[in-house]
């Protein structure tokens, strides 16, 4: 369980967040907005899960997927994943 979140107050310009505090904030009248970084972002994977029973193409597409983004391709030459 997340004990603090990120605090947006008046005196700051910059704030480290994962991305849904912003909306929070934005939503009581806030003016925050995401930083688009040239050479991409932080990305926080903690884990890949397949549903039991998954077998066949549908078992190969999703190899395929987690290989591809546990890659180091992937984790050096991708833009920001939104998945809000």
């Amino acid at each position: 369980m997340w004990i603090k979140a990120p605090e947006f107050r008046d005196d700051l310009l910059i704030v480290t967040s994962w991305g849904p505090e912003i909306m929070r904030e934005n939503n009581k009248g806030g003016k925050w907005k995401f930083l688009e970084f040239k050479k991409g972002y932080m990305l926080w994977l903690d884990t890949i899960c397949f549903a039991k029973g998954v077998k066949g193409k549908k078992l190969e597409v999703a190899e395929i997927f987690a290989n591809y983004f546990i890659g180091k391709k992937f984790k050096v030459e991708s833009p920001a994943v939104y998945l809000w």
